[in-house]
């Protein structure tokens, strides 16, 4: 999930192994970056979420363009 999140937000993401997130791109990518890492902080127990995420993005896409 986090390769194509890397893709599809256009940022460097680093997760460090304390956990630690480290977002890197230009200020509306991150924010977007920012929103779809709570989102799946958010619905991690849940069935489809990759799914979901993508759905996300697209919209959140179609919103900007």
């Amino acid at each position: 999930m986090i390769s194509m999140l890397k893709k599809e937000v256009n940022c460097d993401i680093f997760v460090g192994q304390n956990g630690r997130i480290w977002i890197n791109g230009g200020v509306e990518d991150m924010d977007l970056a920012l929103r779809t890492i709570y989102l799946i902080e958010k619905e991690a127990h849940t069935n489809g979420l990759t799914d979901r995420i993508v759905d996300f993005l697209k919209a959140e896409k179609g919103a900007r363009s």
